[in-house]
């Protein structure tokens, strides 16, 4: 949902009557290497310093010093490296795409490949067990310490590898016939995750499972080639990506419950592959792709503006945004980028920081009961201290429907009766008191969900 609140902190400085402005701005990482057949594919950190990117002409670069320089580490030719997954800073997979795909010079069929000296060495994986055709893999993701999740690929046949021993053995399942492709793989636990991709009747779809890539349900399938991307936010605000290759408005989808339901958000008409999708928080994002623009919504995707990520002689392709140990959000392109505070001199003494760094924990409570409800609830709320409170009823895709609270409280214990006249199947509920903020999503069964909410 929507994240009505930014607030601008202002502090005054002087350093020699001339003032420096703080900007959040994307800046390209050190001096990165050049992703090749469009961009870089994958890149995975395993802390503020240690780090690796790919791509499919053959490419796996590595850094040491938190992205300032870049090594390569493998080029091999006819290997098309697709997707990264790392155990620790010394152990890890390269996933590959396999030959017969878009890419004409690809003619390595081993599917993964493996590292235990940080990368120095990569060879081929040959446990991979044979029950199910594999073609290649396009995403891969590390959950805890032993647990990797691999799918592939984008072209089919559809299917999800996995270790829960960091490699000593690996399982293979299929999708029961619900995906015909898969792109990408987003778990939150060894037992609970996304898998995307495309579907028989060559529509986009989202699939869930919580056992472990055994079964699956369907819980997104929308018109688009494939869902390419998914991004998290939390355990709960995600967004996948979709990507549509004919003509029509370009959307991606959001979800506020974990991935168990999912809405739309459109953000242009224009002719334009998604690719990419990521937030820095619930009001500032992007949606990219193949184009020489990326655009940026900063009011959670009621408005979209086009920017250029990269200022260079290269277009924005923004083809991944993952976020680092330390929550630092990262892109790859065809270079590299990092979001980040940079100093502008100006000539105004302030220094401005557009992004809140709001404070999330046990002492700001929100629920809602009976949930699910018909009729009447009762939201009960925790203010965790002096202050002006606001209580905010948001659409799924984060736009503004009332306030319920909005005025000053003492900290304590609250209760307020909910009998909403709408009839949205969901809504979500948010508190914000300075820099806390939480939220609970509502359901009601048999309510609507009028578009023009969403």
């Amino acid at each position: 949902m929507k994240n009505l609140f930014l607030c601008f902190a202002l502090t005054i400085s002087t350093l020699n009557a001339v003032s420096q402005t703080y900007e959040w701005s994307w800046n390209v990482l050190g001096t990165p290497p050049i992703g090749n057949f469009y961009n870089f594919d994958d890149i995975k950190f395993v802390n503020d310093t240690v780090a690796w990117v790919c791509d499919i002409a053959g490419n796996i670069y590595k850094t040491s010093d938190g992205g300032l320089t870049w090594s390569n580490q493998k080029n091999q030719s006819g290997t098309s490296f697709r997707c990264l997954a790392f155990i620790d800073d010394q152990k890890g997979f390269a996933g590959t795409l396999g030959p017969g795909s878009w890419v004409n010079s690809t003619s390595d069929t081993v599917v993964m490949y493996s590292t235990i000296d940080g990368g120095d060495n990569w060879i081929p994986v040959t446990n991979i067990p044979n029950n199910l055709p594999i073609k290649g893999l396009c995403g891969m993701q590390t959950v805890g310490n032993n647990t990797i999740f691999a799918v592939g690929r984008y072209d089919g046949p559809a299917v999800v590898l996995k270790t829960t021993d960091a490699g000593a053995n690996w399982v293979s399942y299929d999708t029961d016939g619900l995906a015909e492709s898969l792109v990408d793989v987003h778990f939150f636990d060894n037992d609970t995750g996304l898998v995307c991709g495309r579907d028989l009747n060559d529509s986009s779809i989202i699939l869930y499972t919580t056992d472990g890539g055994e079964n699956f349900t369907t819980v997104a399938n929308e018109v688009g080639d494939h869902i390419w991307k998914l991004f998290f936010l939390d355990r709960y605000i995600g967004y996948a990506q979709i990507s549509i290759y004919n003509s029509g408005s370009r959307y991606f989808m959001k979800t506020v419950d974990g991935g168990l339901t999912w809405s739309k958000v459109f953000y242009t008409t224009d002719e334009f592959v998604g690719l990419g999708i990521g937030f820095f928080n619930e009001s500032i994002g992007w949606a990219a792709g193949e184009g020489e623009f990326t655009y940026e919504t900063r009011d959670g995707g009621a408005t979209w503006d086009k920017i250029r990520m990269d200022n260079g002689n290269y277009d924005d392709t923004g083809n991944r945004f993952v976020k680092g140990p330390d929550s630092t959000l990262y892109a790859i392109g065809r270079r590299i980028y990092k979001y980040e505070k940079t100093l502008v001199p100006d000539s105004i003494s302030t220094h401005i920081s557009s992004h809140p760094n709001y404070v999330d924990n046990s002492k700001c409570k929100i629920s809602f009961s009976p949930n699910p409800f018909s009729g009447e609830g009762k939201i009960a709320y925790t203010v965790p201290e002096d202050g002006h409170v606001t209580i905010l009823i948001t659409s799924i895709g984060g736009r503004k429907i009332e306030y319920l609270v909005n005025k000053k409280m003492k900290a304590g214990d609250y209760t307020l009766d909910y009998n909403p006249s709408y009839n949205q199947k969901y809504v979500g509920c948010i508190i914000s008191i300075g820099n806390y903020r939480k939220s609970v999503v509502i359901l009601r069964p048999g309510g609507n969900n009028a578009p023009r909410n969403y």
